[in-house]
């Protein structure tokens, strides 16, 4: 009796990249690639600009941290100081009204004036 027949596995043609039509490297991603001597002295520029962009990315991340920080310190400050402004504008606009006012002038023999204030005319000679 004859054996049923048995299809051959299909292979899957490699991908390429659509700029060039060349083969995609896609053994740079296999991890166990990653560590072996010569694909670090292939591709040591290219880890080392990984490196640097890596460096980069995080002291940016950390300077904009310490930014945060600085304006949520001068957010707070700001609130004190509107809170401090208000509260001595209040007390000027108290201390100078006209009743406050006759009351600290009134040991000083000094009223308030009722009457308008009259206009005084100099008669010039030529």
């Amino acid at each position: 009796m004859n054996a049923p027949r048995t299809k051959a596995p299909e292979t899957k043609p490699r991908p390429e990249s659509k700029a060039n039509g060349r083969p995609l490297p896609l053994h740079l991603f296999d991890p166990a690639n990653l560590l072996k001597i010569e694909f670090l002295r292939e591709h040591y520029r290219f880890l080392l600009f990984l490196f640097a962009l890596m460096m980069i990315y995080i002291g940016n991340a950390n300077m904009n941290e310490k930014r945060l920080k600085t304006i949520a310190a001068l957010e707070d400050s700001i609130k004190i100081a509107r809170r401090d402004y208000i509260s001595l504008k209040k007390e000027l606009t108290h201390a100078t009204r006209e009743s406050q006012v006759a009351n600290a002038v009134e040991g000083l023999d000094l009223h308030i004036i009722t009457q308008s204030p009259r206009k005084i005319y100099v008669k010039r000679t030529p």
